[in-house]
């Protein structure tokens, strides 16, 4: 008996550090599929990408308040009770338990050739290349949260990494307009980010970082998580975030200075974040429909941080503005951010650098099935010429390259992906001029990415 408690305990445990510990992108959550018995492509364009009521559904705290629920969930607190007693300030706040554990899976088998001759072999049979268990949902109406352990196959060794969030809503004022989360944060950028991706290659603008110097630079980018503290909120048509992080991926600072980010995006047309559209219920066989928003949203985020390189300080910013708009088959997103670095090596002199990233991406769904994708995105660091860089050591250069990809949904909860990635501007420099005959950009991947 002490041994089964011992267990239950131990599983329990494990459980709450999940909730609790980091967060990570948005992912494919089946566990919703079950909840509302509906399809996976009700919140999905294909696994993960959000679609309009996906977003809103995220927005929510995994949760419609005109969405029915078709697993009800354990009332921990009858809320007359409650009501009743809290009045006497003699009770505690009702809440729920979801009916079943609520837990998703997901596999990632990758194939990639390599065109570009940067690795030591052609072509890898990258399987598994990454296994997902996370949990996710919300806690009667005030709270939501979302845990994933992540076992990840990169260079031939086997990473793990465990990710999450807890978030309190409607603290004060008007419902929705003030939440507070805290865990890994994902920072304020572009609608077109992780939760919004059909390709396996990462935009580029929050997947760069700066090249070494002297075996030193400011590691951060623009993509990692970091632990933090947000508020946000929406209303109908609009929502943002103010929030406050490490400015690394670590759970230690490298300095005292908290980094900031805001965010507001607001939305012309199409569905509200505050409504499902449904008349309360999804039926398995009108997912895809849901997905046909007409509507343009429009963005402006902002980012401020500092790191200390080399014993000294490198103070930097990210401000960018982009646009998102979907009609019917069609979905369509372009974004500009600028930059700016005061002495990402920390060497003396201070030697500033300016970055601009821009991005295009196109969508069309040829079928219900089959999405085709096309994406343009470059680099453009300021400020140094290519002798310059040579000279500093650096051989990373400004980037310029075009994804191509078509996802076609096996099932609802199975897609097949081909992508072409191509250089366009080489990114290797060996001499003044960038190097012809080997770039890491070239690359054709095949992925099976299923959940359950």
């Amino acid at each position: 008996m002490k041994t089964k408690l011992g267990q239950g305990f131990l599983v329990a445990s494990l459980v709450s550090v999940l909730w609790l510990s980091f967060i990570g992108e948005s992912q494919a959550l089946p566990t919703f599929a079950r909840k509302h018995k509906t399809s996976c492509t009700t919140c999905h364009t294909a696994t993960p990408c959000l679609n309009a009521f996906g977003e809103a559904y995220r927005i929510n705290g995994y949760k419609m308040p005109d969405l029915a629920t078709k697993e009800e969930p354990v009332v921990l607190m009858q809320e007359a009770y409650a009501k009743a007693d809290l009045e006497k300030r003699s009770a505690l706040f009702p809440s729920t338990l979801p009916a079943t554990p609520p837990i998703s899976v997901r596999l990632l088998l990758d194939y990639v050739v390599d065109q570009g001759g940067e690795q030591a072999v052609a072509s890898d049979f990258n399987y598994l290349h990454e296994t997902e268990v996370m949990v996710a949902g919300s806690l009667g109406d005030k709270f939501a949260f979302f845990g994933e352990i992540e076992f990840e196959r990169e260079a031939g060794a086997m990473e793990t990494a465990t990710e999450g969030w807890f978030q309190v809503e409607d603290l004060f004022l008007k419902e929705n307009l003030m939440n507070v989360k805290i865990g890994n944060l994902e920072v304020a950028m572009p609608y077109a980010s992780s939760h919004h991706r059909l390709t396996k290659t990462h935009y580029l603008y929050g997947d760069w970082r700066m090249p070494k110097v002297g075996g030193k630079r400011n590691d951060w980018r623009m993509r990692k998580v970091q632990p933090g503290l947000e508020i946000n909120g929406f209303q109908e048509y609009w929502h943002y975030a103010v929030g406050f992080v490490n400015g690394n991926a670590s759970n230690e600072d490298s300095n005292t200075f908290k980094d900031q980010y805001i965010l507001f995006r607001y939305k012309l047309g199409g569905m509200k974040y505050t409504e499902s559209g449904t008349a309360g219920e999804v039926k398995p066989e009108e997912g895809y429909q849901i997905c046909r928003d007409k509507s343009v949203q429009l963005g402006a985020f902002y980012y401020r941080g500092k790191a200390e390189v080399n014993n000294r300080e490198d103070g930097f910013y990210r401000l960018g503005f982009d646009v998102h708009a979907t009609q019917g088959k069609v979905i369509g997103s372009a974004g500009y951010i600028k930059g700016s670095h005061h002495n990402p090596w920390g060497r003396t002199g201070n030697e500033a650098i300016d970055s601009t990233d821009t991005f295009v991406e196109l969508e069309y769904a040829f079928y219900p099935w089959l999405i085709g994708q096309l994406r343009y995105e470059s680099l453009d660091w300021k400020e140094l010429s290519d002798a310059d860089m040579l000279a500093m050591g650096i051989t990373d250069q400004d980037k310029t390259r075009l994804i191509t990809g078509a996802s076609a949904l096996l099932a609802n909860n199975v897609r097949l992906l081909v992508e072409l990635s191509r250089a366009i501007t080489d990114d290797t420099l060996t001499e003044v001029t960038p190097e012809k005959d080997k770039n890491e950009n070239d690359r054709l991947f095949v992925r099976l990415d299923f959940s359950f």
